[in-house]
């Protein structure tokens, strides 16, 4: 069973366009100059509706974790597989994407970690 993909979006269709050229990206107020995520029409912090798509490095932090050995069918081939929290650097820790860890052995909190993405544009992270 193939494994099922996001859906876009008007406000994320830009992330995930970005994904699939390798490239991650994340909005940032025109206004406030805060990072907004997940992405939105509207700022939560000063109410504009201005907004860039800011390029990220994609290296970050794991901030929390779990690995998953009992898995819905549509996931179970995957299984073990780890689900972490992933704080992306340069963002004032404002963003906080939650993807899949590969070498699921070695994850740890406070691990540094790099983007890596799948053939479809899916985000994932490795060990940086």
């Amino acid at each position: 069973m193939e494994r099922p993909l996001p859906v876009e979006d008007a406000d994320s269709a830009p992330f995930w366009a970005g994904c699939r050229e390798h490239v991650l990206r994340a909005q940032r107020c025109g206004e406030c100059g805060r990072f907004r995520w997940p992405p939105r029409g509207l700022c939560p912090h000063c109410y504009s509706w201005r907004f860039d798509w800011q390029d990220l490095s994609g290296l970050g932090t794991v901030a929390s974790f779990v690995v998953v050995h009992q898995a819905t069918p549509t996931f179970a081939e995957m299984a073990p597989y780890t689900i972490a929290r992933v704080t992306l650097d340069g963002t004032d820790d404002a963003v906080r994407i939650t993807t899949n860890i590969v070498a699921t052995e070695q994850t740890k909190i406070g691990m540094r970690v790099q983007v890596e993405f799948t053939d479809d544009g899916l985000p994932m992270f490795g060990a940086a």
